[in-house]
This record gives C-alpha cells, structure tokens and sequence, in this order.
C-alpha cells in the first residue's frame, strides 16, 4: 500500500468511470436483446477502463506501479474508435462501405491493447506532471493518432448524412442531429492525450467524455433510439402484446409465457414453463381438432371456458399457429390467447335487451310479436284460439311523479312478478310454458295466452291479475295500493295479425279506463271507437293544430363537467280546453296512423327554428335545437323539403338543427334510410339516434348511415353504476361510440352519481330533470340566462 498515496485529482476519474459504466449497464438491461445497447455497454466499459487505469495511476507514488495502470487504461483507449464507429453505423441502421473499415478498427485496437500491454517501448516511461504520473506517448503509440481521428470524423459524417437525408421534422433526423452534438463533445475527449507528449495541461477530457456519453444514454432512453432486432423485436412484442402469448415445443411442452397470460390465468411462471400442457385445456379441445393442430393446421379464434385454480371462470379466444423447421415439419406451436369473458358479457347483455325489457326482464315488443305470429300459425293450423290481455296500470304517472321513479321502477317490477305468477297458476298444465307476458313500455304490459279452446280461459286470467294487482303493495316504507284497466282481443275473431290484434286490445283496453278503470273488456267493434282511431281524438287533435291549442317545451342539454347548456331538445305538448294536458302517449300514435302527424310535424321543426333563431338573437349562444322525427315523418318524400324550408323561413343554420331518430325508424327501410341520411347530411342538418339500445341494437348501421350521435336510453341510465350490468353497457356503448367518432347524450340523468358515472366514462353531454324540466320557452331562456352555454358534442 505504500505505493500509493491519495490524489485529490483522481477522485473525478473514479466518479466518472462509475457513471459511465452505470449508464452503460442501464441502457443494456433497459432494452434487453438490443445489439446497440450492447455495443453501448462495451464502448461505457472501455472508457471506464481508460478512467480508472489512469485515476489509479494518479494515485501510485511509484513510477513502475503508475505505468501498469497507465498501460491498461490504454486497453480502453484502444477500442473507443472502433466501438464508437460501430455505434453510429447501428444507429443510423448502414454500414455501407464501412465493414474493411470495421474489421481494420478491430485489428488496430487489438494490437494496440496488445502493444500497450507487453511492448515495453510501446509507452515511454510515464511523465510526473504537478497532478501525478501520468502517460508518455512515443513514435509508436503516436501511430495510432490518425486512426482515433478518422474513426471519429467517420462515425460523425455518418450521423450528419443520415440527419442530413431524413425528412427535417422526422424522428430519424431528431436522433441523429443529437449524436452528432454528443459524439462531438464528447470527441473533446481526446484532449487527454495532449500531456502525454509532455505539455503540462490537466487532463479535462473525462468531463467531455462522460458529458457525452450521459447525452448519448438520455437520447437512448427518451427517444427508444435502440436498434430493432429481431431478438429485440421479438422479445419486446412478447411481453408488451395485449393479448396473452404461449410458445409449445413439438411434444407440447410450454416454453415461454408473456406476463399477460400468466396475469390472465393467475399462476405463476414456474408453475407452467416446463411442463406439459394441462390436461384441463386439451380436454376442452375435441380429437380432430387436437390431431389437426399437431399436423400443422393452424386454428383461429376457438372459444372455450376455461377454469381458473381459484375457480373462477373465463371466457378465452386463442388461435394456435405452427412454427416449422427444416422439411416443413412442425416445431413449435404459438398460442395466442385473449380474455373475452367480459366482450361476451356484453355480447350477451345486448342481444338480450335487444328482445327483453331491461327493467323487469320480460320480453319486450319486438319479442312478444315474434312469439304471437308463431302461435298464431299453430293456432290457425290447429283451430284454436289466441288471446291477448293488453294491461295499463291506472294513474302510474301520479304515483311516478309523487314517490319517485326509484319506486316506480320497482313497482312496475312488482306488477310484472304478479301477472307472472297469475298466468302460471291459471294455466297450469295448458301449455302455461308457451304463454308471454311482455312489458311494451311506460306502465304497459301485453299477455299472450295461446292455445285457447274459449275466450272464457281468457277471462278467468283476467280477473285473477286484475285482483292480484289491486292487492297492495309493500316497497320500502310505503304500501301501495294500484289497479289495472285491461283490454281483450281475441283470435282469430278480432283479428287475424299481430298488428291488429294488438291494436283491438289497445282499444278495448281504453274502454275499460274510460269505463271507470280496475275493468276489463273484450274488444268488440261496435263498441270500442275511442282509441287509435277515435274521432274525438283525432277532431280534437285537428283542432288542437288549428287553434294553436299545440306548443313547444324545451329540455336542454348540458355539459356533463360543467352543467352548461350546449342544446336543448323540442318537446311537443298538448293543452285541451276540456281535458288540459294531454299525454304526448295518448295522441302521437293517434296522428301517425291518421296522418297527422305530418302536418303537426312541420309545425314543431317551424316553431323550433324560429325559436332557436330566437335565442341566438337575444345573445344565448345555443349549438343546436333538437326535434324528434317520427317514423311516418321520416318516410315522407318531402321530409327534405320541409327541413329546409323551416330553416330557411327562420334564418337558422343546417347545423344547429339536430334530427332524432329512433333506431327502429332508420331500419325500417334503408335504402329510402340511406338517401334521406345523405341528404339531410348534404344540407348540414346533424342526425342522432334516440332511445339507444332499445330497438334493433344493431352496430352495423352506425357505421353504414351518417350519424352524429346518439342518446343513451333513460333506461339504461336509471340503474347506472360501475357495479351493475347498465353500468357495463352504458361504458361499452361509450367506448364502442368514441371509437367510431360518434358523440353520446345520456338522456334521463336524475341523480348526481348517474352525471358523475357519465363523465367518468366519458360521456360529454347529458340530459334530465337532475338538470332541468322540460319548460316553456320564456321559462328556458331565463334558466339559460342564468347559467351559460357552451359548445360542445
């Protein structure tokens, strides 16, 4: 130890060697099987050898002890050159014309490592400058001036061409310009070698060098600047893969596993690599498919439930393909597994709501006429009788609007497991299996009894549910007490088709509320006049056009983050001088039949409009009106004319018009569907989609017509939160819309939380009485006064 002696200045060259070698191993583990971060490595390790070979040599207080390490800092001076030449040609992805260069690189430093070592006159015996010994070139040594310098100056001129060559904003011309500005500093470097010849000059180069490699390493590390290998590349692919990866030798043997599998099936690594594959998975695989695989046939997308050690099970997609060898013989296998149990959740969740009620579970409108025309086939063929029991719940509304729609909902749930439990006790043993109890809608529910041999198998149903109904109901703190009007069609003396018999039971069922409701009566056509095609409604409603007895109220639409108001929505209302307010329910069906509807139509996109229009004038920045289009509306040949004539008559622009739609009405003819879409897009009109989910819940036509956006059905979002099955689809109608570029309003908000899950997922706007009831115009524009409006979809 007596040897060596402290150096204040060899400090620096110790610290210096460490980052280097630091960053060096950083960027190697940093990118795993990258052939630039292991040239990287070597290039750090060389110049930590030079640092710390000369950092001891400061140290020694002998001449003999300071030249060994003095000649073994020179092994790393020997290869930087060559190494730093290697860099830059695997950076910048060419080495053309380089490789005689390369190899003579390598051969120089080889034998200039070597020289250093054992050829005593390679190295004169080393200089005692003021900060230490330090080394003594000669002639020989001197030679290997000219190579340092062309290494450099090449490994630099093929950065510069290649930042040179790229495209000025692009990646490649980035990454290279900033090797360029690192190697040259870090280039200065090579003012270390000026002592050596004896000029008395402090050796900085460490603090160019080391400079220039931290540059280097933080371009390596912000930038990915890594080569791309095929090891690399593959390597990479298998552990960031979305989906869940398995290799298989030629005897089924699993050999590699990507994290994403083994967080998939919950087992860890040592638990399968190694091993066979388990007998569990290839029991769910038939023979053929086993043998097929194992002759080389891949196989694509096979699902199967798989059963996790904790029980749980999960619903996977994998795809298996072969790896060949030599003679095309099978080598490997490569799995590729994907956790769909949630996608089939979904799946699943909307095909069933595309035919059921979401509330009560009960087949829902499109359902119950599917299953009434098969029964009525077979009862045709047989010569038997269908019924139908067409149910409205009396006064719902006001039980609706008094204790809220929390308990509504669950009344009306409670009414559909009454009339449930009545048709099944009724008709125990007489195809009770076959029967369908259906929720249309609101508080209206639809019984199908099939099979009849008389309409008194019919009454004796009735009067069970109208009793059972009547009987009081328990919810929460509250006892309610509701009764029930209900209508009777028969078949096939009261019609012949779903449509009629429905529309019959609609009637009859109207004449047992206006006979004083908790009632019933069969349709008879002499007697029910009212409903559908009542004259008094249908006068009335002519009138109502005529005396300006129809107005508008306005919902608006606000900003789910904000609450600022973005649009509001037209709402047709109805006061009648005999009977006030009447139910948009009662009487929109009553004018699409008699074709009313049409003319009442014009009059709201006029009044709308000109209301919008009205607005805008008095300094509210409203983006859209929206206004409900109807079904008989939207199959008129001159929807496009009465469009443009409200907008034009009210001096408003085609985008602040929104058309609703239903997803029925767009499906119901889509070649006249796809015509007056373009159209109505051609003139600047946005499209949405109403009461989203309820109808054909189809995905297909949202990328076939030009929609804008659409509105999430209330019913989806009563019940809305992250741990129910609306929660689910109302996030995947979300994402599955933001991936189409379609906006989303979620209509029916009542409750803070129900906002806050929308914004959560992303839902921008959103609508309901949380916000605002629908109110007269006067009445909306002070609420919009008070509260400003923003833009927004």
């Amino acid at each position: 130890m007596a040897s060596y002696a402290y150096s204040p200045y060899a400090l620096p060259l110790f610290v210096c060697a460490f980052i280097v070698l630091t960053l060096g191993v950083v960027i190697v583990i940093r990118d795993r099987g990258s052939r630039v971060g292991v040239i990287h490595l070597i290039e750090t390790f060389a110049i930590a050898v030079w640092f710390a070979g000369f950092g001891i040599a400061l140290l020694a207080t002998d001449v003999q002890v300071a030249d060994g390490w003095i000649r073994l800092g020179y092994v790393g001076v020997a290869f930087i050159p060559v190494l730093t030449l290697q860099f830059a040609c695997s950076v910048v992805g060419s080495r053309a014309g380089l490789n005689g260069l390369l190899g003579f690189g390598w051969f120089c430093g080889t034998a200039f490592a070597a020289a250093s070592l054992w050829f005593p006159g390679f190295l004169g015996t080393p200089y005692r400058h003021w900060w230490g010994y330090y080394a003594h070139s000669t002639i020989y040594s001197a030679l290997y001036l000219p190579l340092i310098a062309i290494f450099f100056g090449v490994a630099l001129r093929q950065f510069r061409r290649r930042y040179q060559s790229a495209p000025p904003t692009s990646r490649a011309s980035r990454r290279t310009k900033l090797f360029f500005i690192s190697f040259s500093f870090g280039s200065l470097g090579l003012f270390d070698l000026l002592p050596s010849f004896g000029i008395p000059m402090y050796p900085f180069g460490y603090i160019p060098a080391t400079a220039g490699i931290l540059f280097a390493t933080y371009i390596s590390v912000r930038h990915r600047l890594m080569d791309i290998t095929p090891e690399f590349a593959a390597r990479q692919i298998v552990e960031t893969v979305s989906d869940g990866l398995l290799l298989l030798d030629r005897e089924g043997v699993m050999r590699v596993a990507n994290e994403t599998l083994l967080n998939m099936i919950r087992l860890p690594k040592e638990a399968i690599i190694g091993k066979a594959i388990p007998r569990q998975l290839r029991n769910l695989l038939t023979p053929q498919e086993l043998t097929s695989i194992q002759a080389g046939v891949p196989m694509h997308n096979r699902e199967i439930e798989y059963t996790r050690h904790d029980g749980t099970v999960m619903t996977i997609s994998f795809a298996v393909s072969v790896i060949r060898g030599p003679g095309n013989y099978a080598e490997a296998y490569v799995c590729a597994v994907r956790d769909i149990t949630e996608q089939k959740h979904t799946d699943q969740r909307m095909r069933f709501l595309a035919y059921y009620d979401n509330l009560t579970g009960l087949p829902n409108r499109q359902q119950f006429q599917d299953r009434l025309r098969s029964a009525l086939t077979r009862a045709a063929h047989n010569k038997r009788q269908v019924a139908l029991l067409f149910l409205d719940l009396d006064r719902f509304k006001r039980i609706n609007d008094t204790l809220g729609h929390a308990l509504g909902d669950a009344l009306l749930q409670a009414v559909a497991g009454r009339v449930i439990n009545c048709v099944r006790k009724m008709r125990a043993g007489n195809h009770a299996g076959e029967d369908t109890v259906a929720r249309l809608g609101g508080d209206e529910f639809i019984v199908g009894l099939y099979d009849l041999e008389s309409p008194d198998d019919a009454t004796r149903v009735t009067e069970r549910i109208l009793a059972s109904i009547a009987d009081p109901i328990r919810l929460d703190q509250h006892e309610i007490t509701v009764t029930a009007s209900l209508g009777i069609s028969v078949f096939p003396q009261d019609g012949a088709d779903a449509d009629t018999l429905l529309k019959n039971a609609d009637a009859a069922m109207y004449q047992a509320k206006e006979s004083g409701r908790n009632n019933y009566f069969f349709y008879d056509r002499a007697r029910t006049a009212k409903p559908i095609h009542h004259p008094s409604i249908e006068h009335r409603l002519r009138s109502a056009l005529e005396q300006n007895h129809l107005s508008l109220h306005f919902q608006p639409q606000v900003a789910t983050h904000s609450g600022h108001a973005v649009a509001v929505e037209a709402l047709l209302r109805w006061h009648d001088p005999d009977f006030g307010m009447v139910s948009p329910e009662r009487f929109i069906g009553i004018a699409e039949e008699t074709g009313l509807i049409l003319p009442i139509g014009e009059w709201v996109l006029q009044q709308a409009c000109a209301q919008a229009r009205a607005w805008r004038d008095a300094g509210l920045p409203l983006a859209r009106m929206a206004v409900n289009v109807s079904a008989r509306q939207f199959r008129d040949r001159d929807l496009l004319g009465s469009v443009r004539s409200a907008l034009e008559s009210a001096g408003l622009k085609p985008e602040m018009l929104d058309l609703e739609l239903t997803e029925s009405t767009v499906m119901q003819d889509t070649l006249h569907t796809r015509r007056t879409l373009e159209g109505l897009k051609a003139m600047g009109v946005q499209l949405s989609i109403d009461d989203f989910g309820t109808g054909y819940s189809s995905l297909g036509y949202l990328r076939s017509f030009p929609i804008d956006a659409l509105k999430i059905d209330r019913s989806f979002v009563h019940d809305i939160s992250a741990a129910t099955d609306n929660g689910a689809i109302v996030a995947a109608i979300l994402a599955m819309a933001r991936s189409l570029k379609i906006g989303v309003i979620g209509e029916g908000v009542e409750t803070e939380e129900q906002r806050a899950f929308l914004q959560l997922h992303g839902c921008k706007l959103a609508q309901g009485f949380y916000f605002c009831h629908p109110l007269p115009a006067s009445e909306l524009g002070t609420w919009m006064q008070a509260r400003p409006t923003r833009q927004a979809r």
